[in-house]
């Protein structure tokens, strides 16, 4: 083991992260066969093509994942952020999924999600110090 020696890299090169990357797909596609992900996106926009709610994730191995997910603080309330789920949810049935999860944080309500039937199913607290990160998912209704 004298051979190697760990090297801390703060901005490491793309390359190597793709390598990892591509080494973990390696290893899954012997698990579990070919797979990929499709991005989603969904905005919504003034007349001005100004964006003032939008969601971002990708589909795959059944699920969606929601990554980002956003509205603009005086269009909060008014059911857009509904309407981007929904739209979201929408697609990920048409695609195939059975589920989508995502993460949220205490002081981003998480009651929002829970009225749209999101359950958590994880929880790390002091995440940041004083609030909690928040692992969610809702089942899918989709025909095979």
């Amino acid at each position: 083991m004298d051979d190697f020696k760990i090297n801390y890299e703060i901005n490491p090169d793309l390359k190597d992260i793709q390598f990892l990357d591509g080494k973990i797909f390696e290893n899954s596609f012997l698990k579990i066969g070919e797979y990929s992900y499709q991005n989603l996106a969904f905005f919504i926009r003034e007349k001005t093509n100004k964006i003032v709610a939008g969601l971002h994730g990708h589909t795959g191995l059944g699920w969606l994942y929601i990554n980002v997910f956003w509205v603009e603080q005086k269009f909060r309330s008014k059911g857009l952020g509904r309407q981007l789920l929904e739209a979201a949810e929408s697609e990920a049935t048409i695609r195939g999924c059975h589920g989508v999860y995502l993460y949220t944080y205490s002081f981003q309500k998480p009651i929002f999600y829970e009225n749209l039937g999101y359950q958590i199913f994880g929880q790390l607290d002091n995440f940041p110090d004083g609030h909690s990160k928040y692992f969610m998912k809702k089942q899918l209704q989709y025909e095979e």
